[in-house]
């Protein structure tokens, strides 16, 4: 435990799992300044309204846990809070979830750890939906009958092929870039959509979330879109001082 605890300090640095990001109270204060600690209220609202992080796993083809649903028993609830609240002081959210399952059968005896690393998962979903409830004045992430979630977002967006479904117009100049080891590039587009919607992939060994442990040689995507914005802004700039703007 102390050398995950260590490693998580040396390579995190001590201020991880202390910011707005984990923070309910933080997400839930609509003033927050957005500059510090970060944008990490914009991205609950998003990921609890419309992107659906919290909806459950596909029942076929998913690289999700099957056992990451929106159902939970009640008497798992207070379990999943001290879990939390023991995860986040020890500043190692994933790797407790994954260690809690063998002291629960050490300390409780019952149900192997697989088990009870299941029940751990689907009160985990819960908390999660607690905390959007919480921060965004009730806001149910499992209402998809309110229409929250995905189906009206991709409807209005259009999905992976970016062409709306709700008479929309289609969106441009949108430049999408991923990375070949980031889990969240299967929620991306997969090629680009229209030539107004370039998609450019960096593909190596290591090329993760946001860019980290991209070379510094591998340059192709990150000069297209500057090469991209640069152009979509000259145009912007035509198009108002055409319209009489500044």
């Amino acid at each position: 435990m102390r050398n995950i605890v260590n490693f998580t300090l040396g390579h995190y640095g001590p201020d991880f799992a202390k910011n707005c990001f984990y923070d309910s109270e933080c997400i839930k204060n609509a003033t927050v300044d957005l500059k510090d600690p970060g944008t990490a209220r914009n991205w609950r609202w998003q990921k609890c309204r419309e992107v659906a992080f919290l909806q459950p796993a596909p029942a076929h083809g998913s690289q999700r846990s099957k056992h990451l649903t929106l159902e939970v028993r009640r008497s798992l609830l207070l379990l999943a809070l001290l879990v939390l609240v023991l995860v986040l002081m020890l500043l190692m959210l994933m790797l407790m979830l994954m260690l809690l399952p063998l002291m629960l059968q050490h300390l409780l005896g019952g149900p192997p750890a697989a088990a009870r690393l299941s029940q751990l998962r689907r009160a985990f979903a819960q908390i999660l939906i607690e905390q959007c409830k919480y921060a965004f004045d009730g806001l149910d992430p499992s209402n998809t009958a309110g229409g929250i979630g995905p189906v009206p977002f991709n409807k209005k967006f259009g999905g992976a092929t970016m062409t709306p479904k709700d008479g929309s117009p289609r969106p441009t100049r949108i430049f999408f870039t991923d990375f070949s080891d980031d889990p969240w590039a299967r929620a991306s587009v997969q090629s680009a959509p229209s030539p107004e919607l370039p998609y450019c992939l960096t593909t190596c060994n290591g090329c993760g979330h946001c860019g980290a442990g991209v070379p510094q040689n591998l340059t192709k995507c990150r000069d297209e879109q500057t090469s991209y914005v640069g152009k979509w802004l000259a145009a912007a700039r035509a198009e108002l001082a055409g319209a009489g703007g500044k």
